[in-house]
């Protein structure tokens, strides 16, 4: 039975550590936590950093194209398809940070997916309370302004990455 602090809809989501990815610009690639992969293209901009690389053997994506941007605590993903495109951006709240010519990115669990010109769609905010409730991330980064942050960058993404 699901009590105040765990509302029913968490007992069915599995908390899971924080995400964390890394970019080696120096070495090109990008740590995950399925492996390392390399990347055909790292650019630093006045915002932050741009991604480039392929997903070889992947389903449903041939590349990928990120925008590490640790000012709005964003990262702005456009994914090309082997198939039909099913979004046009892919954005993960993440906390960003850098040591020399390394990239750390912190998931922290809640995304958007924009439809340009159609919708955008918060999704993931049962992972974040779960990951909340079991202690992963403390009460400061859930209490954030998220709305503010996610309204600011859903203009940006049209304008900007293309």
């Amino acid at each position: 039975m699901a009590t105040m602090a765990e509302p029913a809809v968490l007992q069915s989501v599995h908390a899971h550590p924080v995400k964390v990815e890394r970019h080696d610009v120096l070495a090109m690639s990008h740590h995950t936590n399925t492996g390392v992969r390399s990347v055909h293209t790292y650019r630093e901009t006045p915002h932050g950093l741009f991604v480039g690389r392929h997903f070889t053997g992947h389903p449903r994506i041939r590349h990928w194209q990120a925008h590490l941007l640790p000012e709005l605590n964003m990262v702005v993903c456009h994914y090309d398809f082997h198939g039909p495109r099913e979004h046009d951006y892919y954005l993960d709240v993440a906390r960003i940070t850098r040591q020399d010519q390394v990239w750390t990115v912190e998931d922290l669990y809640l995304d958007l997916i924009v439809h340009d010109g159609l919708r955008a769609e918060i999704v993931d905010t049962d992972e974040l309370l779960a990951a909340r409730v079991a202690g992963y991330l403390s009460e400061g980064i859930c209490s954030r302004p998220w709305p503010w942050r996610i309204r600011r960058c859903l203009g940006w993404p049209a304008r900007t990455i293309r």
